[in-house]
């Protein structure tokens, strides 16, 4: 594996994950997401340098770094490559990862729906487009 494309791989998907999670603060706000939440639940709206950099880095950690080289270790082994492999990627991801765990706090701290599903579609559409960068970048 070429490791300019894994760097640009990377580059790519932390502009893609930085845009998603601007797009879900703005939705979250445009539809009001956050009203039917808990006082306990919700974190207080106060924004700071040192709070928005610690998100960033916490998220180009776990949701590109960590994922762009076990991407890059397992995909040789999938019979189709390219985007195709990128999103099935993400799905099977999503679907063993994100989609257990959101059932399990809906069930244990009753979550409203509205919150729920708009969570579970932006994780969806972060993974989709981050791990399609990589079956992109990669298999070229």
């Amino acid at each position: 594996m070429e490791y300019y494309k894994i760097i640009l791989a990377v580059l790519i998907a932390s502009i893609f994950l930085n845009l998603f999670i601007f797009l879900r603060l703005i939705s979250e706000k445009f539809f009001k997401v956050r009203l039917n939440l808990p006082a306990q639940l919700a974190t207080t709206p106060e924004v700071n340098f040192s709070k928005v950099v610690n998100l960033i880095a916490k998220a180009e950690i776990v949701e590109v770094i960590l994922p762009v080289f076990f991407y890059s270790l397992t995909a040789p082994f999938l019979p189709f490559s390219g985007v195709k492999s990128g999103i099935f990627f993400a799905i099977l991801i999503f679907s063993l990862g994100a989609l257990p765990q959101f059932v399990w706090f809906e069930e244990s701290f009753k979550l409203p729906a509205n919150y729920l599903m708009h969570t579970l579609l932006w994780q969806l559409l972060k993974a989709i487009f981050i791990f399609g960068t990589f079956g992109l970048i990669l298999s070229s």
